[in-house]
């Protein structure tokens, strides 16, 4: 079961990757980045969401709400990470390698976190 749920996550991420090279923008809403980070945010949501439906506990103080409460701060994270991506690295010299370490880290630290959260038992 844990090795299902950690493959479950990575395609996830995978997925996100993949939308990566498939759009851009929408009316001005920055698409790929949201994509990114959203799937990102999503994979550690619904690997957390199962640990703690086995019985697991949430470490993180500000995540042991109800579900509702993690999908709001996930949501902010990924808004928050999204105007950093957009003006934030636009600022620097080189935007482009900000947004690749930026969108690259986050995808591997949620990818961490959410085989980490598929292989929790209790």
């Amino acid at each position: 079961m844990a090795a299902r749920d950690t493959i479950a996550a990575l395609a996830t991420i995978a997925l996100g990757a993949v939308i990566l090279e498939g759009c851009a923008t929408y009316r001005g809403l920055p698409l790929r980045p949201l994509a990114i980070y959203g799937a990102g945010a999503a994979a550690d949501l619904a690997t957390t969401e199962r640990a703690l439906a086995r019985g697991a506990s949430e470490a993180n103080p500000a995540m042991q709400g109800g579900a509702g409460q993690r999908a709001a701060i996930k949501a902010a994270q990924v808004a928050a990470v999204t105007a950093v991506d957009q003006v934030g690295c636009e600022r620097l010299a080189r935007p482009g390698r900000c947004r690749w370490l930026l969108r690259c880290s986050w995808l591997v630290v949620h990818g961490w976190v959410a085989a980490h959260n598929a292989r929790v038992r209790r």
